[in-house]
């Protein structure tokens, strides 16, 4: 098992770090999204994961911090120091989330 999570840390986790610093116009990261937190003294493939639980914008509208829950307590870091694994789902009032290439026209479709 220690082997699998070597292999997944170091090919899965390395993949998803994209070093396009200054061409990034991507979109940034969202309330439920899955997180890994870069943190300086680390390497990469040892960085915390969390959730975004709530964004803070900037003036200019664009979020520049996130406060994000992970498995042990809840922190604020600013969203360039996030990377972000895996989007939010969109979940419908009852419960159900759209089958993959289904058109969400729903209005009232939530993040979840």
């Amino acid at each position: 098992m220690a082997r699998w999570w070597r292999r997944w840390r170091s090919t899965y986790l390395a993949s998803l770090l994209p070093r396009n610093k200054w061409r990034n116009n991507g979109v940034g990261p969202r309330i439920n999204n899955l997180v890994l937190i870069l943190e300086d003294s680390r390497p990469r493939t040892r960085c915390p994961l969390g959730v975004v639980i709530q964004l803070f914008p900037g003036q200019d509208g664009v979020s520049r911090a996130a406060q994000i829950r992970t498995s042990t307590s809840e922190i604020t870091r600013p969203v360039a120091k996030l990377v972000v694994l895996e989007p939010a789902r969109i979940i419908d009032e009852e419960g159900n989330s759209p089958s993959p290439g289904e058109d969400v026209t729903d209005v009232t479709a939530r993040f979840r």
